[in-house]
């Protein structure tokens, strides 16, 4: 199961981002909270400064949700951005993100019908933030779980996700 570092950006995130390294996180988790409310990233110089420092993939969440944006943040050197959950992004503008972006895309869903509809848009990896038994799994990908502790994190491995997104400060418990 790999583990996510969501970095907090109040911080630091790059000493965060440093430290999940050295505890052995397989990715660091960029969320930007501001670039999800206005609609585009607000924090790319602290992904810039993030993505120079580290050696682990970076997936970026916080506003994507056109095209130029995705290739903006993947330009810069991130591995997946996560596709805004707004309502207003059609089925077809999702479709045609997954087609052109394949496995550096990932996309939020908060049940098993929008879970359901994003897999057939094509999303080959899942961020979901439901009941996991609930959802479907992705043929061709992962399901990546939010855990709020690190004993959530360690029986989410038992049901079989992918990956689990957890607080920086908590991988060292989940991974020693």
């Amino acid at each position: 199961m790999d583990i996510y570092a969501a970095v907090d950006l109040a911080g630091d995130p790059v000493a965060e981002a440093l430290k999940a390294e050295a505890d052995d996180a397989n990715w660091i988790h960029f969320f930007d909270a501001e670039g999800e409310v206005m609609g585009g990233p607000q924090n790319i110089a602290a992904l810039h400064r993030v993505l120079g420092a580290v050696g682990l993939q970076v997936q970026f969440q916080g506003g994507v949700r056109l095209v130029h944006t995705a290739e903006l943040v993947l330009g810069l050197g991130a591995s997946r951005v996560v596709v805004d959950s707004a309502e207003t992004i059609t089925e077809r503008a999702l479709a045609n993100m997954f087609s052109r972006f394949g496995d550096g895309c990932a996309a939020i869903a908060d049940g098993p019908d929008r879970a359901k509809m994003l897999m057939e848009a094509g999303c080959r990896h899942l961020i979901y933030t439901g009941i996991v038994e609930a959802v479907p799994r992705p043929d061709r990908g992962s399901l990546i779980v939010h855990a709020q502790t690190a004993r959530n994190a360690l029986a989410l491995r038992d049901v079989g996700v992918a990956g689990v997104i957890v607080d920086a400060s908590l991988v060292s418990s989940i991974v020693g």
